[in-house]
């Protein structure tokens, strides 16, 4: 995992770093709230580890800039402030685990994966299929299915790869060129037309019912797909 350390006191932010590295982690660190905020503006971080007092930019108040601009980074306050008012306000400031000191570093590392694992969950649990669409065809690049009037129609590899080609640059023209040096997963020979062959296959199945193709031809150069 990839960790951002926050912590003015030097000896136990290179205690800290020092244990979490031999743990496999890659670890960042930052001596204030101030820094922090240049790191995260600039880094992800799958979980990040902050005292709250400190110089400059306190630990409150680089959480509250933090979340203006990242909502889902776990941050996991480690300090010295044991009272309930500090826990609550920082919990509803957007924290996500608090641990005071002085604390057991097997602990630590515990709470940290217990955090990183939650936000794996909670992206995939919000994660929504993408879909490519174009009038009554719908292509998802994720499942590698295509729907014809939310019907499933079978293409070939080949074919998908070029209509998910062409959906990803709607009302710009591609060159046959472009296909046979951007289209993977087939060997393309420049000097034959298969590239002709293997569009007109693709409309074939796309075009069921359709008195104009999807995919249109402009002589000379090579196909595009309109949208309005």
């Amino acid at each position: 995992m990839k960790l951002l350390i926050i912590e003015d006191q030097e000896k136990l932010a290179h205690f800290l770093i020092k244990g979490l590295k031999e743990e496999g982690h890659v670890v960042e660190y930052a001596p204030d709230g101030a820094k922090a905020i240049e790191f995260t503006k600039t880094h992800q971080f799958d979980v990040i580890i902050s005292d709250i007092m400190m110089p400059y930019i306190d630990g409150m108040t680089f959480l509250s800039s933090l979340r203006s601009y990242d909502k889902k980074t776990p941050v996991l306050f480690l300090t010295a402030k044991d009272d309930i008012d500090s826990k609550l306000k920082a919990f509803r400031e957007g924290g996500d685990d608090y641990l005071t000191k002085p604390f057991a570093f097997e602990e630590l590392l515990v709470r940290i994966e217990a955090l990183a694992r939650r936000s794996i969950n909670d992206i995939s649990e919000k994660r929504e299929e993408q879909y490519l669409v174009h009038d009554n065809l719908k292509v998802s690049i994720d499942s590698h299915k295509v729907y014809l009037n939310e019907e499933i129609i079978e293409l070939t590899k080949t074919e998908f790869d070029l209509l998910v080609y062409l959906l990803q640059r709607i009302n710009k023209v591609v060159t046959r060129s472009q296909f046979l040096e951007n289209v993977k997963g087939y060997n393309f020979d420049s000097a034959t037309n298969i590239v002709d062959v293997h569009i007109k296959s693709l409309r074939k199945k796309i075009d069921q019912g359709r008195e104009n193709s999807h995919i249109k031809t402009i002589r000379g150069l090579g196909y595009m797909i309109e949208q309005d």
